[in-house]
């Protein structure tokens, strides 16, 4: 079996908040934050000025979705695409947030 490059992902789960790094070289990361919201089936993500709001959507299947975008992308791209692919994953693509807060 052929080994390919994908892209490094480091994961931290510490009170409640899941931090995701994305690493397509040392000094090249992106980090997204994922956490429930207390008493619903709802999550939110953070990945630098944006706030993503799911309303239906748990923070496991967040998770799992940027995992599998991690498995499946060649890490050999600059960190403006990384940080537009997952941006297009998180706001409309497969999960499909329902209020994105840009600041």
């Amino acid at each position: 079996m052929e080994d390919r490059d994908v892209i490094e992902l480091e994961k931290v789960h510490l009170n409640g908040v899941t931090k995701l790094t994305f690493k397509l070289t040392d000094v090249q990361r992106l980090e997204v934050l994922v956490a429930g919201v207390p008493g619903t089936h709802g999550s939110v993500a953070l990945m630098d000025e944006r706030v993503y709001v799911f309303k239906d959507r748990e923070p496991h299947e967040i998770i799992s979705e940027l995992e599998r975008y991690a498995r499946e992308t060649d890490p050999n791209m600059v960190l403006d695409d990384l940080w537009g692919e997952l941006d297009l994953l998180l706001e409309s693509l497969d999960l499909g947030a329902d209020v994105i807060v840009r600041w």
